[in-house]
């Protein structure tokens, strides 16, 4: 398991990691590798899973009118899942992609629940992540439902600062909502 998600999880509240949970956390979570362009997670399925990204670039999309739409895009140090779909238990109308070769460590919806019941402190932990990712996702709605492409544009570089050189043109215009072209002109002002 990475040092560094249980670094992210005592920075956020470092009574809840107690030495039972780090051992927990250490026997439970599941360390795989991705490779660019697999699927995390198919519309269809039920997300029944939380990862942290250690390694890599993903992005959550889905297909409206023949064509990809990107809602969101995690990389390191980054939690992801899809809310509706994990909370809600049913299928999911999204998708979850790595856009690069990446390392993620994941653990079930079951195994996060007997930790919250075993050791309610650590639900905090999983409110305040919850919480963080809630308000990004309101602002992202809110910055990209108007403006200009060039404000849309600006407003990607500073919520994914370290992802404009690392993803695709097409993804980052599918995200802003415009022309692959558009963005292109963005980048050149």
């Amino acid at each position: 398991m990475s040092k560094d998600l249980i670094h992210l999880l005592k920075t956020i509240d470092n009574n809840a990691i107690t030495h039972e949970v780090e051992l927990l956390l250490y026997r439970m979570l599941q360390r795989d590798l991705i490779l660019a362009d697999d699927l995390l997670l198919n519309k269809g399925e039920i997300c029944d899973r939380v990862w942290y990204i250690e390694k890599g670039v993903f992005r959550c999309f889905r297909k409206h009118k023949g064509q990809e739409e990107n809602v969101w895009f995690m990389s390191e140090g980054d939690v992801m899942f899809v809310p509706q779909s994990f909370y809600g238990e049913y299928p999911s109308r999204h998708y979850i992609q790595a856009r690069k070769e990446s390392i993620v460590h994941s653990i079930s919806k079951s195994q996060l629940n007997d930790i919250y019941i075993n050791h309610p402190r650590f639900e905090r932990i999983g409110r305040l992540l919850t919480e963080k990712y809630y308000l990004l996702s309101l602002d992202n709605w809110e910055e990209l439902a108007s403006g200009t492409v060039k404000d849309r544009y600006n407003h990607f570089l500073k919520v994914y600062p370290t992802l404009a050189d690392r993803l695709q043109l097409r993804d980052i215009a599918s995200f802003i909502k415009c022309s692959v072209r558009s963005v292109q002109r963005a980048r050149e002002k």
